[in-house]
C-alpha cells in the first residue's frame, strides 16, 4: 500500500507502475482469499494498462490473465474463460505462436477446462502448450552451462506435473490424456539427459568439418531466436511487427539449417527425431517393455492446490498403448528406500552411497525388463 501511494503521488493515478503495484496488491489478496479486495484492483490495474499502453500490449494480456485467474480460483469459470482467450490471443498476435507466454496462457485454459470436467479440451490446450515448450527448450538448450540447463529444465516442472495429475487423477481412462503424460515425461527426461551428456559436443565429433560448421550456424541462429523470444515486452513497444517478423526470419532459418543437416547427416537426423511414443516403441525389443517411473504432485484444478507428492510407473511394450500404475504417497515408499539402502551399502562398501534424486515431476529411472 505503501509503495502504491508513492507511485500515485509522484507518477499520477494512471501511469504503468501504478498499475503494476495494483496488480501486486490484488495478487496479495488473491493468495490470502480475499477475492473481493482483489477483484477492483485488478480491474482497475486493466484499465490502467489499456488507455496507456493500448488494448493489445503484453502488460495488458497479463493482467487478463491475472483477472481469469482470480475469476477462475472464485469458481467463476464463465468469467473467466472469455479473459483467458482475449489474453492468450493479444499474446500470440503480439509476441507470436511460439513465445512461452503463449504456452502459458495455454496452460492456464487447460487448467481451466480441468476444473470444469472437460477433459478432451483440457487434453488439446495442454498438448498444445507443452509442444511449446518442447520447442522452446530446443532452442534454449543449445547454449549455457549444464546448471543453466537444468535449472531451465527445472521451470517446466509444474506442467510436467499438470499432464501427469490430469492423466491420473482426472483422465485414468483417457488413452490421450495417458498418451501427453507419457510422451512429457520422455521428453523432459530426454532434455535433461542432453544437459548432463552435451550430447551436441559429442555429435560435433562425429560431423564432418562442412556439417561442423552448420550443426555451429544453426546453434547461433537457435541462441539468437532463443534471446529475442525471451526478451521483455518493454523492448517491443516501439516496432512490435518488427519483432514478429524477426522471429520468423530466425525461425525460419533455424528450420532450413536444420533440414540441411538433418539430409546430410545420419547421426543429426537421429539425435534431433522428435521424442515420440511411436520412435521409442521401435527401440524396444519385442519380448521387452520400457517402465519409466516418476514423481508427481497432483493438482486439484478447481482448489487450484497442490497435493502431497505421490510416485507413479508408466509401462510401454513394443506396440499397443501404455499402461501405468499410480503406486501412492511418496513419503512411505521413500522411508522405505532409505531403509533399504541403509541396509543395503554396508554390505558393498564402507563409502557407498546412491544418489537419489526424488524431484516431483522428474522421471527417477528407466527400467528395460
Amino acid at each position: 500500500k505503501r509503495s502504491l501511494a508513492i507511485f500515485e503521488k509522484v507518477l499520477g493515478a494512471e501511469h504503468p507502475d501504478v498499475a503494476t503495484s495494483l496488480n501486486n496488491l490484488a495478487g496479495l489478496y488473491s493468495a490470502m482469499g480475499n477475492y473481493s479486495a482483489a477483484e477492483p484492483l485488478y480491474k482497475r490495474s486493466l484499465a490502467i494498462f489499456e488507455k496507456v499502453l493500448g488494448a493489445e500490449h503484453p502488460d495488458v494480456a497479463t493482467s487478463l490473465n491475472n483477472l481469469a485467474g482470480l475469476y477462475s480460483a472464485m469458481g467463476n469459470y464463465s468469467a473467466a474463460e472469455p479473459l483467458y482467450k482475449r489474453s492468450l490471443a493479444i499474446f500470440e498476435k503480439v509476441l507470436g505462436a511460439e513465445h512461452p507466454d503463449v504456452a502459458t496462457s495455454l496452460n492456464n485454459l487447460a487448467l481451466l477446462y480441468q476444473a470444469q470436467g472437460n477433459i478432451p479440451l483440457a487434453t488439446e490446450f495442454l498438448t498444445r502448450g507443452t509442444n511449446i515448450e518442447e520447442r522452446n527448450l530446443s532452442h534454449l538448450f543449445t547454449t549455457g552451462s549444464e546448471k543453466q540447463k537444468q535449472a531451465y529444465a527445472n521451470t517446466f516442472r509444474s506442467t510436467t506435473n499438470a499432464t501427469i495429475s490430469l492423466h491420473l487423477q482426472h483422465a485414468p481412462n483417457d488413452p490421450q490424456a495417458a498418451r501427453l503424460a507419457l510422451t512429457t515425461i520422455l521428453r523432459r527426461k530426454g532434455r535433461t539427459l542432453d544437459a548432463l551428456t552435451d550430447n551436441l559436443q559429442l555429435l560435433r565429433q562425429n560431423l564432418t568439418p562442412e556439417n561442423q560448421t552448420l550443426l555451429d550456424e544453426l546453434l547461433e541462429t537457435r541462441s539468437h531466436l532463443a534471446t529475442v523470444v525471451y526478451r521483455l515486452p518493454e523492448d517491443i513497444r516501439e516496432s512490435e511487427e518488427q519483432y514478429r517478423q524477426l522471429i520468423a526470419t530466425l525461425t525460419a532459418e533455424a528450420d532450413r539449417l536444420e533440414a540441411e543437416l538433418s539430409r546430410r547427416s545420419a547421426e543429426f537426423r537421429t539425435e534431433t527425431e522428435p521424442v515420440t511414443i511411436e520412435a521409442i516403441q521401435q527401440q524396444i525389443p519385442a519380448d521387452a517393455a520400457l517402465v519409466e517411473l516418476v514423481q508427481y504432485e497432483p493438482f486439484d484444478a478447481k482448489a487450484g492446490q497442490w497435493g502431497n507428492p505421490r510416485y507413479a510407473a508408466y509401462i510401454l511394450h513394443a506396440t499397443g498403448e501404455p499402461q501405468w500404475v499410480d503406486l501412492g504417497d511418496a513419503a512411505p515408499i521413500d522411508s522405505a528406500i532409505t531403509d533399504f539402502l541403509k541396509i543395503l551399502a554396508p554390505e558393498i562398501s564402507p563409502d557407498f552411497s546412491i544418489p537419489f534424486d526424488n524431484t516431483p515431476g522428474h522421471p527417477l529411472y528407466s527400467l528395460l525388463i
